[in-house]
Parts: C-alpha cells; sequence; structure tokens
C-alpha cells in the first residue's frame, strides 16, 4: 500500500508519528532511565498501533477522489481509545506491578479495547489468519467445560481473561512487546536507515563485484547480496523489496526464465532469518524464553546460515552450468 493512496495529510501524521517514536526508541534507554518496562512498553504499544491505524485505514480511498482526506472519524475514535488504555497503563504501571489493589472495572473495559483495537491492528496488516487464530484459543478458554476427554478444560472467566492481558506485566505489556520496544525496534531503525541510504545497492555492487565474472553471476549475485542484506534485515520480504528489484530484472534480461529468476531470489531471501546477526523475531524469543545469551543465538545460527547458502549457491551454479548461461558482461560489473 502506498502512501499516495491514503492523502497528504495522513501523511505527514505518519511521518511525524513515526520520528517521533524513533527518537523515543534511540533516547529513552539512556535519558528516561527511570521508566518501568510497562510505561515503556505503553509508550511503544500507542505509537506503533496509532501508525498502523492510520497507514492501514478502514477503508482505504482513491487520492483522486480525496486528495486531502484526513484521518476517519471511525480511525480517531479507536486511536482515542488506543491512547486512553496505555495511558491507563503507563499510570497504573507501579500498582500492575505490585498487585496491591487489582483492576477496576474501567481498567478491565479498557483492557477489553485494548485487545480487541491489537487483534484489529493485526487484521489490518496481516489478514486474517492471526486474529481468527487468537479468537479460536480465546474461545477455548471460554468454552473449555464443553470438551469432551482430553481437550476438558475448565472454563476460565472473562475478568480473569482481562486482567491477565491488560493488567499484568505477562500480557499485552510483556516479554515480546519488551522485546519490539527495545532490540527489534532498534535492528529495525537501523535496517530502515541503511536502506534508505543506498546500503541495499552497495551490497548489490560488492555482490555482482564478487560473482558478476563467473558462470551464473546473476543468479549468484542474488544469493550473496540477499545474504548480505539478510544480515542486517533478518526479513525474507524486506530482502526481496530491496534486492530482487535490481536481481530478479537483470536475470530475465540476461537469459533466464521468470520463474527461476524469481524462484532464486526467493528461495535466496528466505534465508534472511537465520542469517546473523540480525535474524528474525524467533531469536529475540530464543534468547528471552531460554535465557541464554543472544550471542550464543548468533553462534549457534551460523553453521546453519552457511549450510543453507552454499547449498542454495551450488544448486543456481549446476543449474546455470545446465542452461548454459555465461557471466555478466564486463561494462555490468561495478
Amino acid at each position: 500500500m502506498s502512501f499516495s493512496s491514503i492523502g497528504r495529510i495522513k501523511t505527514k501524521v505518519i511521518f511525524t508519528l513515526g520520528f517521533f517514536l524513533a527518537v523515543f526508541q534511540l533516547l529513552a534507554p539512556i535519558y528516561l532511565t527511570s521508566l518501568l518496562d510497562i510505561q515503556f512498553r505503553a509508550i511503544h504499544v500507542a505509537f506503533g498501533l496509532s501508525i498502523g491505524f492510520l497507514y492501514f485505514p478502514f477503508r482505504a480511498r482513491r487520492e483522486e477522489e480525496h486528495p486531502d482526506e484526513g484521518i476517519s472519524l471511525f480511525d480517531l475514535i479507536l486511536i482515542v481509545v488506543l491512547l486512553a488504555a496505555n495511558l491507563n497503563a503507563f499510570i497504573k504501571a507501579l500498582d500492575i506491578y505490585m498487585g496491591t489493589t487489582g483492576p477496576s472495572s474501567f481498567d478491565l473495559i479498557l483492557g477489553g479495547a485494548l485487545m480487541l483495537l491489537v487483534l484489529e491492528a493485526a487484521r489490518r496488516s496481516v489478514g486474517l489468519a492471526i486474529p481468527l487464530m487468537v479468537v479460536l484459543l480465546l474461545g477455548y478458554i471460554f468454552m473449555g467445560e464443553s470438551f469432551p476427554g482430553m481437550w476438558k478444560l475448565k472454563g476460565i472467566n472473562l475478568e480473569f481473561v482481562l486482567s491477565s492481558l491488560y493488567y499484568s506485566p505477562l500480557g499485552i505489556y510483556g516479554s515480546v512487546t519488551g522485546m519490539s520496544a527495545t532490540f527489534i525496534s532498534m535492528f529495525i531503525i537501523f535496517g530502515s536507515l541503511l536502506s534508505a541510504t543506498g546500503g541495499g545497492k552497495t551490497f548489490i555492487d560488492i555482490a555482482l563485484a564478487i560473482t558478476g565474472k563467473y558462470t551464473g553471476g546473476p543468479a549468484k549475485a542474488a544469493v550473496v547480496s540477499s545474504a548480505l542484506f539478510g544480515s542486517i534485515s533478518g526479513s525474507s520480504v524486506a530482502n526481496v523489496m530491496v534486492t530482487g528489484s535490481y536481481t530478479i530484472p537483470l536475470m530475465k534480461r540476461l537469459g533466464y526464465r521468470p520463474e527461476f529468476a524469481g524462484a532464486v531470489e526467493a528461495i535466496a531471501s528466505s534465508g534472511g532469518g537465520i542469517t546473523p546477526p540480525i535474524m528474525s523475531i524467533s531469536a529475540f524469543m530464543m534468547a528471552e524464553f531460554l535465557n541464554i545469551s543472544y550471542f550464543h543465538i548468533i553462534g549457534y545460527a551460523l553453521l546453519p546460515c552457511l549450510l543453507y547458502y552454499t547449498g542454495v549457491f551450488s544448486g543456481v551454479h549446476f543449474r546455470t552450468v545446465r542452461m548454459g548461461i555465461d557471466k555478466l558482461p564486463p561494462e555490468e560489473i561495478p
């Protein structure tokens, strides 16, 4: 979804919120050390979901019909409720940690609203699969008494669920959100800056300089550049967008079949999730839940990463030899 489809005014709002969120993420760990974890995560959730509701509006409109379309009333209401829920958690963070009084009815209402807002943000950004899975699991929690045999579960009331998800350091403001608010956000900001300043093109040039003079150079360059960019992005989608936009047209222009060019880039970019040092969110979750150093995770991932890209590189080499595709023309090698 491009910014042009959501209006110029909204674009400025999204940019402003994103800028302040990035500044907050970078400076808060240094200058706002007095913030409790829940307070830090509440700000992260409030900014992040607000940007999500603006970037993925409830109903997209065409720019030519509403060139200055601002924030829709429905999305504005959602953002106000979102801010209220997170502000409430921010104010009561110490009580949430200590558990001295427990949640009030107002707290539970805000908690239920925030839970629905998280599901709605997920639906808009990644589709129905994840929200539907969460709804099914919540349904199982409430109706577990009706299931037979080993599937039978003692029912849990709504108040306990809302309290655990909202008025607790283990729910929405738990360790997974903590990873998003610390490690993951830092790497996303760093990767975005590197990509915006031409870092992705630099990786492609390095890959072409290394592999361009050999048989199947363009396809091998796709593998090498994807490995290099994957080491800082940890995302297969971002990998395809940055490196594939150049390597796929190059391969097609030099005689590769379109389906082969796309397959090479897809399989090479998929390794971004296991390429140290960034990898994917699963690496941070392993470090958090297993209570081991992230540097150990990097070390353990190094061998599988090398084996993966060795296999991909070898497959591309033998396939290009069989296809009889020569090296890259000298004038196109950086």
